[in-house]
């Protein structure tokens, strides 16, 4: 409804929208109304990035629905989590501490390692992405960090 008012009243600001874009319903309901809005974050973009493409075919049998960002974020959570489990040796919190210190794991939405100062993943173009995309002819595309760029930004 928001895209829709400001097209309707003409209002044209430079609008980054929160994630709102991301759900599969935005680009249908918001029609030309959203066309070429910038938003953050596209995690997961199994349409034009061959990776995520892959990890998309991969989940959907077992799913029974095409898989969302949700879906593929925990699949990475999971495997992050595997991992420091298989290095700790254990399930024991220390250990696994030790070895969540230590991370350095590359999966579908990124690479994996872990800033010790705020117990969160680095974020950042090297690490785990937090790109921000613009729908583009109807189509959601990466356009920032250059590392998961699908596209080029486009002006409104």
């Amino acid at each position: 409804a928001l895209v829709k008012q400001m097209k309707e009243q003409g209002v044209k600001p430079f609008h980054f929208a929160i994630f709102y874009p991301t759900l599969r319903e935005f680009i249908t309901g918001a029609g030309a109304a959203g066309e070429n809005i910038v938003y953050s974050p596209l995690l997961f973009d199994p349409d034009n990035n061959k990776e995520h493409k892959a990890l998309s075919d991969k989940m959907q049998p077992f799913l029974g629905l095409a898989p969302s960002g949700d879906h593929a974020f925990g699949y990475c959570n999971g495997a992050v989590l595997f991992d420091v489990i298989k290095r700790a040796g254990s399930t024991e919190v220390k250990k696994m501490n030790e070895a969540f210190a230590k991370t350095d794991f590359k999966c579908t939405l990124g690479r994996w390692v872990f800033n010790l100062d705020n117990h969160s993943p680095k974020v950042g173009a090297d690490y785990f992405a937090v790109p921000a995309a613009q729908i583009q002819s109807g189509t959601q595309r990466a356009i920032w960090p250059s590392s998961v760029a699908t596209s080029d930004y486009k002006p409104q």
